[in-house]
């Protein structure tokens, strides 16, 4: 499923709910800072922090892409450096002892 929007998340998170797993959408957008914020508040507040971080955000522009140069190299850097190193910033001092971070 597509996770680019709340609606597909929350459909997501429904989906699993129906399956029996406990499940919730927490909005997390690389180009909204605040949203990890929230997100790390969250975790901390509800679960005592977070025990995995899965950091699998990323993306390229099709080969086809005519932007130019620039664009595509500043928008690939924003998500994919500067993007990951937030949400690492961010969300691992709440890790617990033990916890795995895959990149």
């Amino acid at each position: 499923m597509k996770s680019r929007s709340a609606a597909n998340g929350e459909e997501a998170a429904k989906k699993l709910q129906s399956e029996g797993l406990k499940a919730e959408f927490l909005e997390a957008d690389l180009t909204k800072p605040e949203t990890f914020a929230a997100v790390k508040e969250k975790l901390t507040k509800d679960h005592g922090g977070l025990d995995i971080l899965i950091n699998n955000a990323g993306m390229a522009f099709k080969s086809a892409s005519t932007d130019p140069y620039a664009l595509k190299a500043e928008v690939t850097l924003a998500t994919n450096v500067f993007g990951t190193n937030m949400v690492c910033d961010t969300l691992f001092p709440i890790l617990k002892d033990g916890a795995r971070s895959v990149l």
